[in-house]
């Protein structure tokens, strides 16, 4: 079974980590609670790369990580030219343990998508695998050595429900003339549950030793000989690295620094840092070096099939790229994608449900659709100038050869960019079609929206407004907006006119005052001069 809870966390534990640390390399893929918090941090086509930094950081650090598909491709022993595929599909819900009992938003739509496509709320509340970024860790870590009380809002619940009915369980056990020396507990939350009641445990007696069996029960031991020195240390620990829970697949993620793969990537960069690793920073270039230099090389699936989308044009390649879609045309065994020796994915046996391909939005399955259609595209690419008669299986290392240049390049939808560089600079801004509108009457102000309907047959626009009677549009629709002009010159509402920056742009607009002011000096200067010359 691929779906993962705090239940069954610990076993699959050691094949995810296995997983990874023999993949060739990791597709993963996150749901939230929600995406935007505010109309005003909507995504538009004016959107540099620092201010969609700026609207995701400010949003995606209100709500949570509810699932997180991890697939890991490990190469093959058996079949050549194929891939071991392993899919887990995580619920996490952040810990809540003391102090460290974080808050978040839902938003009612993600809820209601998130509801179509059969996600199970119960085991993302009840279930979760918690999770804790390092800063929090830290606050745990320290809270615990220095033997600090752990606050919380359910001490009272837990005393009540766990502690007093254990402790008396344990008294009756010690004064029993029963032969047996062991006591096993009843169970108890793992989390702030079960380190409350150790606490109490180990500062009521000091003739018992802990420990966990097979079922992660607490036994109960008597300690007959006084010498001998109790230890919970060990019991601690893993309550606490249980606590840690998912961040672990994170670090191991990290530590390995395999090639990592996400579809439409930098909002979920930006949920994994800040709920895994640290606070978001304000500047968005500190942010793009924390990325590389935990993930060191990322591939972006969108980014890819957008570039080759203008590569294959005249060879019928697919003109959408959201990740559903790309993964049923390359799922088809026929085409001009489907080369000879295009390699093949063996789904493990605890995620062949993925087979049907028939789970979208689902994380795991999604990130299995994200490393599929990844090594689909590279294979097309790196097949591209070969002959017929000299095809032959492919090593990854050619694979990942064709995908150089898009090493670290991450999508950026309807904005001034295509992409950002998280190993460098971004690329120049390739803005969209900018036009200026004025209201021909001026006693009747601009709307945003009423603009923005009103242009829409020449594709989707953004609105910014500059004054009551001037906005800028930007048009997603290049070839159409060439006519747009034109086609509002008669307009009795509107006079549009192509934006020109020397012209229309603040700043233009000062360069142009300080260049005056700077002339009118001069003239007066060298009038003063030539005066005092010829006095």
């Amino acid at each position: 079974m691929c779906d993962v809870t705090k239940e069954n966390f610990n076993r699959i534990f050691p094949t995810i980590e296995w997983s990874i640390r023999n993949s060739e390399f990791i597709a993963i893929d996150g749901e939230f609670t929600g995406l935007s918090t505010s109309n005003t941090f909507e995504p538009t086509l004016f959107d540099t790369p620092k201010e969609r930094y700026a609207k995701l950081k400010r949003s995606l650090s209100k709500f949570t990580l509810c699932q997180l598909g991890l697939a890991c491709f490990v190469r093959s022993t058996k079949i050549e030219n194929s891939y071991d595929t392993y899919v887990f599909n995580i619920y996490s819900c952040p810990a809540s343990f003391g102090s460290i009992d974080s808050k978040f938003t839902c938003q009612a739509s993600a809820l209601k998508f998130l509801t179509e496509h059969h996600f199970d709320f119960n085991k993302f509340v009840k279930e979760g695998v918690p999770y804790l970024n390092r800063d929090q860790r830290v606050v745990l870590y320290e809270h615990h050595k220095a033997g600090m009380a752990i606050p919380s809002m359910l001490l009272k619940q837990i005393d009540d429900k766990y502690v007093k009915p254990i402790i008396k369980l344990i008294e009756e056990f010690l004064v029993s003339n029963l032969k047996n020396d062991h006591l096993e507990l009843p169970y108890i939350p793992n989390g702030i549950e079960l380190y409350v009641v150790l606490r109490s445990i180990e500062k009521r007696f000091t003739n018992l030793e802990c420990s966990f069996n097979e079922d992660d029960k607490i036994i109960i031991t008597r300690v007959l000989d006084e010498k001998q020195k109790v230890v919970f240390e060990p019991l601690y620990e893993r309550i606490l690295q249980d606590t840690v829970g998912v961040s672990r697949v994170l670090d191991l993620i990290a530590e390995c620094k395999k090639p990592l793969i996400g579809h439409n990537f930098l909002g979920d960069l930006i949920m994994i840092y800040e709920r895994f690793f640290h606070r978001l920073p304000q500047d968005y270039h500190q942010f793009k070096k924390k990325i590389h230099d935990n993930f060191h090389q990322i591939y972006d699936t969108k980014h890819i099939a957008n570039n080759l989308r203008r590569e294959f044009r005249d060879l019928n390649f697919p003109d959408f790229t959201n990740l559903q879609d790309l993964f049923t045309y390359f799922s088809r065994s026929e085409g001009f994608h489907h080369r000879i020796y295009t390699p093949k994915f063996i789904l493990n046996d605890i995620c062949k449900k993925y087979e049907s391909g028939d789970h979208p939005h689902e994380a795991g399955f999604d990130a299995y659709s994200t490393g599929f259609i990844f090594l689909r595209m590279a294979h097309l690419l790196a097949t591209k100038n070969i002959k017929l008669t000299d095809e032959k299986p492919l090593d990854l290392t050619d694979h990942f050869y064709v995908l150089k240049t898009f090493v670290d390049g991450i999508n950026m939808s309807r904005a001034a960019v295509r992409h950002v560089n998280l190993n460098g600079d971004d690329p120049p801004s390739s803005l969209p079609e900018r036009f200026i509108v004025r209201s021909r009457k001026k006693k009747k102000p601009l709307s945003a929206n009423q603009v923005a309907q009103d242009f829409l047959p020449f594709g989707s626009v953004d609105v910014r407004l500059r004054s009551n009677n001037e906005a800028i549009i930007a048009v997603s629709h290049r070839k159409r907006a060439k006519n747009l002009v034109k086609a509002f010159a008669m307009n009795k509402f509107y006079i549009v006119e192509e934006y020109d920056w020397w012209k229309h742009s603040k700043e233009a607009s000062k360069l142009r005052l300080s260049g005056s002011v700077t002339v009118t000096i001069l003239s007066l200067a060298t009038v003063v001069y030539l005066w005092k010359r010829y006095q």
